[in-house]
């Protein structure tokens, strides 16, 4: 999913990889809080 969003955001918005970085670093924040939820 996390990938499929990303590929969208660079073909609508396409930025350069330093403003990337920081959006990756949100993409493992998000799959760390889903992994939390899992297991709670």
């Amino acid at each position: 999913m996390g990938v499929k969003s990303l590929a969208e955001i660079l073909k609508t918005n396409p930025k350069p990889i330093d403003m990337l970085m920081p959006f990756e670093k949100w993409i493992e924040r998000q799959q760390e809080n889903e992994n939390n939820k899992i297991q709670r």
